[in-house]
């Protein structure tokens, strides 16, 4: 959950973390999801399936890392924009 206080709360670009935020979330799903068909081509013993479910939890980790990197670089942006360096 994002709480944003005093003057960074009024400015809606400076919404720090949101988008990421949900990217990461859509990853974490992915990979939910990816375990589900995997263990249901596993218990079926449909090799199709199972290979699906691995390669999304592949994917749902690649957009979870992803969005990780991208907040490193937007914090790294921030620090280097700051006024006082």
């Amino acid at each position: 959950m994002l709480v944003q206080t005093g003057s960074d709360a009024t400015d809606p670009h400076k919404e720090e973390g949101f988008m990421s935020q949900s990217e990461k979330l859509r990853g974490r799903t992915t990979q939910v999801t990816g375990r589900v068909k995997e263990m249901a081509g596993r218990a079926t013993g449909n090799n199709r399936l199972r290979n699906r479910g691995r390669f999304e939890m592949f994917k749902g980790r690649a957009l979870t890392r992803t969005a990780g990197w991208k907040d490193s670089v937007r914090g790294t942006l921030r620090s280097l924009r700051s006024p006082g360096r």
